[in-house]
Protein backbone atom coordinates (compact mmCIF):
# COMPACT_ATOMS: atom_id res chain seq x y z
CA UNK A 1 0.00 0.00 0.00
CA UNK A 2 1.12 3.58 -1.02
CA UNK A 3 0.40 4.90 2.30
CA UNK A 4 2.50 2.50 4.72
CA UNK A 5 5.39 4.47 2.84
CA UNK A 6 4.63 7.52 5.40
CA UNK A 7 5.61 5.24 8.38
CA UNK A 8 8.67 3.54 7.10
CA UNK A 9 9.93 6.92 6.01
CA UNK A 10 9.25 8.64 9.46
CA UNK A 11 10.92 5.98 11.06
CA UNK A 12 13.68 6.79 8.80
CA UNK A 13 14.24 10.28 9.82
CA UNK A 14 13.10 9.91 12.79
CA UNK A 15 14.67 6.70 14.05
CA UNK A 16 17.43 6.03 11.49
CA UNK A 17 15.70 2.25 10.68
CA UNK A 18 18.29 -0.90 9.54
CA UNK A 19 17.55 -0.64 5.47
CA UNK A 20 17.96 -4.72 6.04
CA UNK A 21 15.19 -4.77 8.16
CA UNK A 22 12.83 -2.27 6.12
CA UNK A 23 13.63 -4.77 3.31
CA UNK A 24 12.53 -7.53 5.36
CA UNK A 25 9.53 -5.61 6.09
CA UNK A 26 8.30 -5.18 2.92
CA UNK A 27 8.70 -8.83 1.75
CA UNK A 28 6.19 -9.43 4.47
CA UNK A 29 3.87 -6.96 3.79
CA UNK A 30 4.11 -8.15 0.08
CA UNK A 31 3.03 -11.86 0.95
CA UNK A 32 -0.15 -10.52 3.14
CA UNK A 33 -3.78 -10.92 2.27
CA UNK A 34 -5.76 -8.04 0.61
CA UNK A 35 -8.45 -6.57 2.89
CA UNK A 36 -8.93 -6.79 6.47
CA UNK A 37 -6.21 -8.26 6.84
CA UNK A 38 -3.61 -5.96 5.41
CA UNK A 39 -5.46 -2.98 7.14
CA UNK A 40 -5.23 -4.77 10.09
CA UNK A 41 -1.19 -4.30 9.79
CA UNK A 42 -1.69 -1.04 8.91
CA UNK A 43 -3.60 -0.04 11.91
CA UNK A 44 -1.00 -1.55 14.11
CA UNK A 45 2.06 0.06 12.25
CA UNK A 46 -0.20 3.57 12.80
CA UNK A 47 0.31 2.76 16.41
CA UNK A 48 3.89 1.84 16.58
CA UNK A 49 5.08 4.84 14.81
CA UNK A 50 2.51 7.26 16.86
CA UNK A 51 4.19 5.74 20.21
CA UNK A 52 7.67 6.25 18.78
CA UNK A 53 7.15 9.81 17.90
CA UNK A 54 5.01 10.60 21.21
CA UNK A 55 8.14 9.59 23.17
CA UNK A 56 10.66 11.79 20.88
CA UNK A 57 7.85 14.71 21.88
CA UNK A 58 7.77 13.26 25.53
CA UNK A 59 11.88 13.60 26.17
CA UNK A 60 13.07 16.59 28.24
CA UNK A 61 15.89 18.18 27.86
CA UNK A 62 17.73 21.97 27.86
CA UNK A 63 18.96 22.34 23.96
CA UNK A 64 22.32 24.28 24.63
CA UNK A 65 25.00 25.03 21.19
CA UNK A 66 27.22 22.76 20.59
CA UNK A 67 29.90 23.14 18.55
CA UNK A 68 29.77 20.10 16.62
CA UNK A 69 25.66 20.59 15.96
CA UNK A 70 24.40 23.47 14.08
CA UNK A 71 22.19 26.13 15.67
CA UNK A 72 20.30 28.73 14.81
CA UNK A 73 18.26 31.26 17.27
CA UNK A 74 15.33 32.89 16.36
CA UNK A 75 12.76 34.63 18.51
CA UNK A 76 13.97 33.36 21.94
CA UNK A 77 14.11 29.68 20.55
CA UNK A 78 17.25 27.99 19.77
CA UNK A 79 17.06 25.16 17.40
CA UNK A 80 19.73 22.57 17.19
CA UNK A 81 20.42 20.61 14.02
CA UNK A 82 20.82 16.91 14.20
CA UNK A 83 20.90 14.37 11.04
CA UNK A 84 18.21 15.97 8.86
CA UNK A 85 16.07 17.50 11.92
CA UNK A 86 15.58 20.84 13.38
CA UNK A 87 14.95 20.63 17.20
CA UNK A 88 13.80 23.06 20.00
CA UNK A 89 12.04 23.01 23.34
CA UNK A 90 8.33 24.42 23.02
CA UNK A 91 6.04 24.87 26.33
CA UNK A 92 2.64 24.57 25.99
CA UNK A 93 0.04 26.64 28.01
CA UNK A 94 0.15 23.94 30.72
CA UNK A 95 3.90 24.63 30.94
CA UNK A 96 4.88 21.24 29.80
CA UNK A 97 7.77 20.88 27.32
CA UNK A 98 7.99 19.28 24.39
CA UNK A 99 11.09 19.00 22.29
CA UNK A 100 9.67 19.25 18.22
CA UNK A 101 11.75 17.95 15.97
CA UNK A 102 10.90 19.70 11.95
CA UNK A 103 12.68 19.59 8.35
CA UNK A 104 13.12 23.42 8.32
CA UNK A 105 14.56 25.89 10.86
CA UNK A 106 12.37 29.16 11.19
CA UNK A 107 14.76 31.11 9.04
CA UNK A 108 14.42 28.71 6.20
CA UNK A 109 10.32 28.31 6.47
CA UNK A 110 9.16 32.04 7.42
CA UNK A 111 9.18 33.25 3.68
CA UNK A 112 6.56 31.04 2.91
CA UNK A 113 3.58 32.92 1.43
CA UNK A 114 0.50 32.49 3.39
CA UNK A 115 -2.67 33.81 1.36
CA UNK A 116 -6.20 33.85 2.28
CA UNK A 117 -8.81 33.75 5.49
CA UNK A 118 -9.91 30.89 7.42
CA UNK A 119 -13.39 31.22 8.53
CA UNK A 120 -14.94 31.51 12.17
CA UNK A 121 -16.29 28.06 11.62
CA UNK A 122 -13.01 26.28 11.21
CA UNK A 123 -12.92 23.53 14.01
CA UNK A 124 -9.30 23.17 15.53
CA UNK A 125 -10.61 20.10 17.51
CA UNK A 126 -11.73 18.02 14.46
CA UNK A 127 -9.54 18.57 11.31
CA UNK A 128 -9.83 15.74 8.83
CA UNK A 129 -6.04 15.81 7.46
CA UNK A 130 -5.97 14.63 3.13
CA UNK A 131 -4.70 13.43 0.24
CA UNK A 132 -5.78 13.43 -3.77
CA UNK A 133 -4.23 9.38 -3.92
CA UNK A 134 -3.86 9.49 -7.41
CA UNK A 135 -1.50 12.51 -7.52
CA UNK A 136 2.26 11.56 -7.90
CA UNK A 137 4.45 12.34 -5.36
CA UNK A 138 2.76 10.75 -2.55
CA UNK A 139 5.97 9.77 -0.82
CA UNK A 140 6.44 13.19 -0.40
CA UNK A 141 2.87 14.04 0.57
CA UNK A 142 2.93 10.61 3.16
CA UNK A 143 5.99 12.05 4.96
CA UNK A 144 4.02 15.81 5.06
CA UNK A 145 0.88 14.09 6.56
CA UNK A 146 3.02 12.46 8.90
CA UNK A 147 5.11 15.32 10.44
CA UNK A 148 2.36 17.63 10.30
CA UNK A 149 0.05 15.17 12.23
CA UNK A 150 2.22 14.38 15.13
CA UNK A 151 3.27 17.76 15.87
CA UNK A 152 -0.38 19.14 15.61
CA UNK A 153 -1.89 15.58 17.87
CA UNK A 154 1.31 15.31 20.11
CA UNK A 155 2.41 18.99 21.18
CA UNK A 156 -0.66 20.78 19.90
CA UNK A 157 -3.25 18.72 21.20
CA UNK A 158 -5.48 18.64 18.19
CA UNK A 159 -7.83 16.34 17.25
CA UNK A 160 -7.18 14.66 13.85
CA UNK A 161 -8.74 12.32 11.20
CA UNK A 162 -6.66 10.85 7.95
CA UNK A 163 -9.26 11.01 4.98
CA UNK A 164 -8.83 10.81 1.57
CA UNK A 165 -10.05 13.39 -1.71
CA UNK A 166 -11.33 10.43 -3.39
CA UNK A 167 -12.02 7.00 -3.00
CA UNK A 168 -9.07 5.05 -5.32
CA UNK A 169 -6.73 3.16 -3.37
CA UNK A 170 -7.23 0.04 -0.80
CA UNK A 171 -6.65 2.06 2.08
CA UNK A 172 -8.80 5.04 1.08
CA UNK A 173 -11.46 2.70 1.27
CA UNK A 174 -12.08 2.95 5.44
CA UNK A 175 -11.38 6.19 5.40
CA UNK A 176 -13.16 9.89 5.31
CA UNK A 177 -13.43 10.88 1.80
CA UNK A 178 -13.64 15.22 2.61
CA UNK A 179 -12.22 17.71 0.20
CA UNK A 180 -12.01 21.48 0.75
CA UNK A 181 -15.37 21.42 -0.84
CA UNK A 182 -16.36 19.25 1.98
CA UNK A 183 -18.19 20.83 4.88
CA UNK A 184 -15.17 20.06 7.19
CA UNK A 185 -11.96 21.96 8.53
CA UNK A 186 -9.75 20.16 6.29
CA UNK A 187 -5.42 20.49 5.96
CA UNK A 188 -4.98 19.53 1.91
CA UNK A 189 -1.39 18.02 1.50
CA UNK A 190 -0.84 18.66 -1.75
CA UNK A 191 2.62 17.66 -3.74
CA UNK A 192 3.26 20.58 -6.72
CA UNK A 193 3.16 24.27 -7.72
CA UNK A 194 4.38 27.10 -6.08
CA UNK A 195 5.42 26.93 -2.37
CA UNK A 196 2.76 28.32 -0.77
CA UNK A 197 0.18 28.14 2.15
CA UNK A 198 -3.75 28.63 1.28
CA UNK A 199 -6.96 29.57 3.45
CA UNK A 200 -10.12 29.34 2.38
CA UNK A 201 -13.02 29.22 4.61
CA UNK A 202 -12.41 26.17 6.57
CA UNK A 203 -9.78 24.62 3.91
CA UNK A 204 -6.12 24.95 4.65
CA UNK A 205 -3.81 23.63 1.14
CA UNK A 206 -0.39 23.04 2.05
CA UNK A 207 1.85 22.85 -1.24
CA UNK A 208 5.12 22.55 -3.00
CA UNK A 209 7.15 20.54 -5.17
CA UNK A 210 9.00 17.85 -3.55
CA UNK A 211 10.84 18.75 0.00
CA UNK A 212 9.25 21.98 -0.56
CA UNK A 213 6.44 20.88 0.49
CA UNK A 214 7.97 20.52 4.12
CA UNK A 215 8.90 23.52 4.04
CA UNK A 216 5.05 24.81 4.21
CA UNK A 217 3.77 22.16 6.51
CA UNK A 218 6.83 23.48 8.81
CA UNK A 219 5.85 27.29 7.92
CA UNK A 220 2.02 26.49 9.21
CA UNK A 221 3.25 24.89 12.33
CA UNK A 222 6.01 27.38 13.27
CA UNK A 223 2.70 29.90 13.27
CA UNK A 224 0.48 27.29 15.18
CA UNK A 225 3.49 27.06 17.95
CA UNK A 226 3.63 31.00 17.84
CA UNK A 227 7.00 30.55 16.93
CA UNK A 228 6.83 32.61 13.04
CA UNK A 229 4.45 35.76 13.97
CA UNK A 230 1.79 35.46 11.03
Amino acid sequence: MEDDNVFRKVEDDYGNVDPKKEKQQEEKEEAKPEGGSSMKYFLITVAIIILMLVAIFGIRYVIKPNEKLETVSYNNFTFVKNGPLWYTNWKDSQGQVFTIPLHFNPKQAENVTISGKLSDKFNYNNIYVTHDPAEYGLEYVNVASAELAMNLATALDMNLTAACARNETEPCSSRPIKSCSSNSSVIYIKEGGETAINLNNTCITLQGEQGELLRAVDKLLYVWYGIIKP
